[in-house]
């Protein structure tokens, strides 16, 4: 019992900082476009890889490795696409629209990776993406990270 609590929570104290650091990392400015936050450095990210979300109205284009919709081909020739792939290959869309709770059922198969030119900055590649109008969004592709450092010399000779 205590080793599966204790699990429990060394899983939720792992994801909670890339969470949060996910949340804070994007910041939209004045004009409406993408920015990263001042605190975001190039090792945060992976360089030359967004995380896009097509909107729900082009899933018929949506292929495991092409997007087939000349407008959304358009947008990632732009920023130099030499690869597109989908995150989560194996899930369909809901079935549902809302759970029995009433909450809005999250829809995996529209999200892809997108390897593009790193010569061209993230943040100006996100906008291009956005300005588009056709995903739903386009982030970095962020890297987790450990932010975790406890101070207890001996924790290591605890027992759980």
């Amino acid at each position: 019992m205590k080793g599966k609590l204790f699990n429990i929570l060394i899983i939720s104290a792992l994801s909670l900082p890339v969470s949060s650091l996910a949340v804070g990392a994007n910041k939209k400015t004045g004009n409406g476009g993408f920015r990263l936050h001042e605190s975001v450095t190039e090792d945060d990210y992976e360089q030359g890889v967004l995380h896009i979300k097509l909107r729900p109205e082009h899933r018929e284009f949506a292929g495991q490795r092409t997007i087939n919709h000349p407008e959304i081909a358009e947008a990632l020739q732009q920023i130099g696409t030499s690869e597109v792939e989908k995150v989560f290959p194996d899930k369909m869309a809901p079935a549902v629209e809302r759970n029995a709770q009433g909450q809005k059922m999250v829809d995996l198969s529209l999200i892809y990776k997108v390897h593009f030119d790193n010569t061209i900055s993230i943040e100006k590649a996100v906008n291009t993406l956005l300005r588009s109008g056709l995903f739903e969004y386009a982030e970095p592709r962020y890297i987790p990270r450990l932010l975790y450092n406890p101070n207890d010399p001996n924790q290591g000779f605890q027992f759980f």
